[in-house]
């Protein structure tokens, strides 16, 4: 038991100087299997009646509960990184057409000679094809987020079977 308490707290004071921002970050996902990986072993110990062993294994699974707790709440979960993420480029989007929205708006009109119509006819078009690039870069990124949770999660599987092997 007194390995397991040594393991604990190296994992936690490991849990406490992490600094990942993202739970993409090797260092999350690291400590997060090893965490994982102690409950895990913890849960084989056979008490068989034994009080003290029974108070020890019950404190070790409390801290390392706590630590998983403290690992999840320095980094926010992957979704809201995500939408974070849609929301300022949708507030930054809206900002752009309402500054250019005032603009029109507070402009006068001038007469327009042919060559303004044609500078027009060339503003629309470049407009459509800003905003079709967006619609592809927000696509793409969709798309990129998804690809990295997939790989996110192979890497995982990775983890646990590299680790599992080296723990035997």
């Amino acid at each position: 038991m007194k390995l397991y308490e040594r393991q604990v707290n190296a994992l936690k004071e490991q849990v406490t100087l992490c600094e990942a921002t993202s739970r993409q970050q090797i260092e999350y996902i690291f400590l997060d299997e090893m965490l994982t990986r102690k409950l895990m072993d913890l849960d084989n110990v056979v008490v068989e009646n034994d009080e003290s062993v029974r108070q020890i294994r019950k404190r070790l699974v409390s801290s390392l509960q706590e630590s998983i707790n403290l690992l999840e709440s320095k980094v926010p979960p992957m979704e809201e990184q995500t939408q974070s993420a849609r929301e300022r480029r949708k507030r930054e989007l809206t900002q752009n057409e309402n500054l250019a929205e005032h603009k029109k708006s507070s402009e006068e009109p001038l007469p327009q000679t042919s060559d303004q119509n044609n500078v027009d006819r060339r503003s629309q078009l470049q407009q459509a094809q800003i905003e079709k690039i967006q619609e592809h870069v927000e696509r793409f990124v969709d798309l990129r987020q998804r690809r990295f949770d997939q790989d996110s999660n192979t890497t995982k599987a990775r983890f646990s079977l590299y680790f599992h092997d080296i723990s035997d």
